[in-house]
């Protein structure tokens, strides 16, 4: 008996030299091989978060239990490095982190503040940005993501395309500017674009799952959240900037033009961009109407016969234009934004405003006549019939206000504070012929804040609120919604354990 009790407490020693925290190095270089000094470095474990910087020689030292961590390497406000590493009980050699240009392990998710790149996420998560945004990019947001695993699209002719996640569209999938809602008239109808430019867009996120609490109740599908560089926390002292043209299309013929400026010092920055874009009506490869439809309107055997004569063959000439033709599809789009951000090691606070002013045509909008009495109707029905053949084109015009802010360990046991306010100030008109149809007026503003607390036991998230108000008003003879006022307020909740 003797002897079992200082075998038992040589074997917990034993075992707690085994579990002890072991020192190691490692070196951090980008992808051209140059070593990263002065490097912000985080490290994230199952019960360990430390934060520390690489010295002049790209290095650091962390005092560490065998297990599995996350390193995450800061490289701007927007982009951290995320790798995988395991320490053993074995001897190991210095570990080598190199920086790759895969947007997977480079960029976060803009939409989820845990800071998780798409390879981190627990849940399937899609990331546009670099390269691939750049080759996908699209005169509509549905566009750019209609080839996405699990999305398509909703759309009413080539200008308008709204995407749809799972089969659940509409109100159901929340769309994000910088974290902070679009607040249009797209979720209403069909044929209501979305009130953003994804020309200007730098990263596109789509999330689904629990992270979308985040966004409210309703955003049960997901969110896609466009982000931009009107507000963003990267020092850029001097000037940078770039110029983008897109130039034909064979069945658009898309004509885009792209400018984007960013510039200021090492305690702020400024940024402006502007574009403009116009398709042609969409080719096809024939006739947009179907015969069926072509004959219900009057124009079969009858108008064949009497072709010849002088109306009928003007009449004739103008339908053979149409062959190959969407007619009433074309687009023509133009904005901008300016921003300015104030950047230090407390954080940044910055302001942007922004507009964009669309107009495209709707094909396919007909108007169902109906039985007229006396000669005032007989003359709207006529005045009606001569404004339908011009079509309906839709006229939108959208101003946004922002203000954002991030505090860095503005409390103990607080990683960071984000505040956001959003003042939305929309319009559009529907136009038939020189007419205003139906106008739609929507006048919105959204605040949100949230804080993001410390690893603490394995547990890292966010906890905050969101406010927002919605005065919405449809008037003219298609106004299908009444006009109305909406509230919405709300406590929201994120927790995640790394295991």
């Amino acid at each position: 008996m003797k002897y079992i009790i200082p075998t038992l407490l040589l074997g917990a020693a034993c075992s707690s030299m085994n579990l002890a925290a072991k020192p190691i190095e490692a070196v951090v270089e980008d992808q051209s091989g140059k070593l990263l000094a002065e490097t912000q470095i985080k490290i994230h474990g199952k019960e360990v978060s430390l934060s520390l910087t690489t010295d002049a020689n790209g290095q650091f030292t962390a005092d560490l239990l065998p297990g599995e961590y996350t390193i995450d390497i800061e490289g701007g406000s927007q982009s951290h490095f995320h790798q995988s590493i395991s320490v053993t009980d074995e001897p190991q050699e210095r570990f080598l982190i190199t920086l790759t240009l895969e947007a997977e392990h480079k960029l976060i998710i803009r939409a989820n503040p845990l800071e998780h790149t798409a390879l981190d996420m627990a849940t399937p998560t899609i990331l546009l940005a670099g390269d691939e945004l750049t080759l996908k990019r699209a005169t509509s947001l549905g566009e750019i993501l209609q080839y996405e695993p699990g999305l398509s699209v909703s759309s009413f002719g080539p200008a308008v395309s709204r995407p749809v996640i799972r089969g659940l569209g509409g109100s159901r999938v929340t769309i994000t500017n910088n974290q902070m809602t679009v607040q249009d008239a797209s979720t209403t109808s069909g044929d209501h674009d979305v009130g953003i430019e994804p020309l200007l867009a730098e990263q596109i996120d789509v999330v689904k799952g629990p992270a979308t609490l985040l966004y409210g109740s309703g955003a049960i599908g997901g969110v896609i959240n466009v982000s931009d560089r009107k507000i963003n926390a990267d020092i850029n002292p001097g000037i940078s900037g770039g110029v983008e043209m897109r130039l034909g299309d064979s069945a658009t013929g898309e004509q885009s033009l792209i400018m984007a400026l960013d510039g200021g010092t090492d305690s702020w920055n400024w940024h402006v961009d502007a574009f403009k874009s116009e398709t042609d009506p969409l080719t096809i490869p024939g006739s947009a109407e179907s015969e069926i439809l072509h004959e219900a309107e009057g124009h079969d055997e009858d108008h064949e016969e009497d072709h010849e004569e002088e109306g009928h063959e003007d009449e004739h000439h103008e339908e053979e234009e149409l062959i190959g033709l969407l007619e009433n599809s074309q687009s023509e789009t133009q904005g901008g934004s300016l921003g300015t951000t104030f950047v230090g090691d407390w954080g940044h606070i910055g302001g942007a405003v922004s507009f964009v002013e669309k107009s495209y045509g709707v094909p396919g909008h007909a108007h169902h006549e109906e039985e007229h009495e006396g000669e005032e109707q007989e003359e709207e029905a006529q005045a009606e019939d001569e404004h339908h053949d011009e079509g309906v084109v839709i006229d939108m015009k959208q101003t946004r206000y922002d203000l954002q802010a991030e505090f860095n360990n503005p409390l103990k046991g607080i990683d960071s504070w984000f505040v956001g306010f959003s003042l939305t100030d929309y319009e559009h008109v529907e136009l038939e012929g020189d007419e205003v149809g139906t106008r739609f007026d929507n006048e919105a503003w959204e605040f949100k804040s949230y804080l993001k607390h410390e690893n603490w036991q394995g547990w890292s998230g966010v906890f905050g609120v969101q406010v927002s108000e919605r005065d919405f008003s449809a008037m003219g003879l298609e106004a299908f919604v009444p006009p109305s006022i909406t509230e919405n307020q709300a406590l929201f909740l994120l927790e995640e354990k790394t295991v």
